[in-house]
This record gives structure tokens, C-alpha cells and sequence, in this order.
């Protein structure tokens, strides 16, 4: 192990290898005890995405959060596009949109109370990738109509 591999939380140690073993090296860092990994993507429409992955200290949550997603939202439609937030929320389990200053976030939420899930956490990664995609146009749509 490497002085940052150390470091890592268990999970986060569980989940590099379960991707090592994929021929997937994505770049973990320490984050005062939490575990991070930041990869950015293109989504099927076109958009691109940094998705940010934490594994927090105690090894029970893991966070997946879809940052740089869709930025400079337009004051004059803030108000309809919390309202789309909201409506998301309602209709997503698992993902949660939010406005963030002029950006919208997606996150994702883990809770692993004794046995951690490389599956889950790659299906939840994905998860928030493809409620990104598939929302990506009508929310566009609203702040620039």
C-alpha cells in the first residue's frame, strides 16, 4: 500500500481493489479521515458530470454526489426549477437534486451498517450518472426557455 492507500477507510480500501480488479484506477485522496474519488464523465447527452464519491470516517455512509452538472441557472427561473427540484425529489428514492448558489447537485446515499457493497456503490454511482442523463434536457430546457 501506498502511503494515501493507508489512509483510506476500509471501504474505501474494499472498493479500490474491487475496481483495481476491473482495470478501473481511479484516484482515491484522504479528506480529513474521509475517503474521496473525483472522476469526471461525459453522460449519453452530452453533458458532462464530476462525480464525487465519499466514504465517510466511521465506514457507514457513502455519499455520491454529481457536481458541475448543470451551472449558471437563471435567476429569473430559480423559482421553476425548484420546483422541478422538488418534483424530482418526489418521484427519485434513492437520488436527491438540489440548487447550490447557480448549480444543480444530485447526491446519492449509502448506508452500510455491517457489511459494505462494492456492487451497491458502483450501482449507486451509476444511479446518479443515469438520473443525470435522463433529466438533463427538460431541466435545460426550463432554465433557458
Amino acid at each position: 500500500l501506498n502511503e494515501v492507500d493507508s489512509m483510506l477507510t476500509n471501504n474505501a480500501q474494499q472498493f479500490k481493489s474491487f475496481l483495481l480488479e476491473r482495470n478501473m484506477d481511479l484516484n482515491f485522496i484522504d479528506d480529513n479521515g474521509e475517503s474521496v474519488i473525483e472522476i469526471r464523465e461525459m453522460l449519453k447527452c452530452g453533458a458532462k458530470i464530476r462525480l464525487v464519491t465519499v466514504f465517510d470516517k466511521d465506514d457507514t455512509n457513502v455519499k455520491i454526489y454529481g457536481f458541475d452538472y448543470i451551472q449558471g441557472i437563471n435567476p429569473v427561473k430559480k423559482n421553476y426549477i425548484y420546483e422541478a427540484l422538488n418534483n424530482l425529489n418526489s418521484n427519485y428514492t434513492f437520488t436527491k437534486y438540489y440548487l447550490d448558489g447557480d448549480s444543480i447537485i444530485i447526491q446519492g446515499n449509502l448506508y452500510f451498517l455491517d457489511t459494505f457493497s462494492n456492487e451497491a456503490t458502483m450501482q449507486m454511482m451509476l444511479g446518479v450518472m443515469d438520473c443525470a442523463n435522463s433529466e438533463y434536457p427538460a431541466l435545460m430546457k426550463l432554465n433557458w426557455s
